[in-house]
């Protein structure tokens, strides 16, 4: 399974990493790397945090997990099959939701992640 999380913690990174060493993860620290690998390849399962640190290519409230969920909503080509909104701002999560009503609102998910129980659901 091909898995992307949108997270810039490094420790949050290295959690994911080794719960789901059953899969190939992919990585994204910013929203703009995050829309540039959905559009290179097709992922089954993106965890969105909100918040993201600021960097040099992009102003701070345009590198979010809500930039990424709006350019999907508008992609939907490129949705992953699963969407775990896993960051701990509540308002964030709201916003990404009201783009992506089929995300699953998850904060926290990296300490307990079990991707098969997402798919049998569906």
């Amino acid at each position: 399974m091909y898995v992307l999380v949108l997270e810039d913690d490094k420790e949050r990174i290295r959690d994911f990493k080794h719960r789901l060493r059953k899969h190939t993860v992919r990585h994204a620290g910013t929203a703009k790397n995050a829309i540039q690998q959905l559009t290179a390849k097709k992922f089954d399962c993106l965890f969105l945090d909100h918040d993201l640190g600021g960097t040099e290519n992009a102003l701070p409230e345009e590198n979010t997990g809500y930039e990424v969920a709006k350019w999907l909503k508008e992609n939907p080509g490129h949705k992953p099959a699963v969407i775990i909104i896993h960051s701990l701002n509540a308002q964030g999560r709201q916003n990404i939701k009201s783009c992506l009503p089929e995300a699953i609102e998850l904060p926290l998910a990296w300490q307990f992640v079990n991707l098969k129980s997402f798919f049998l659901v569906k």
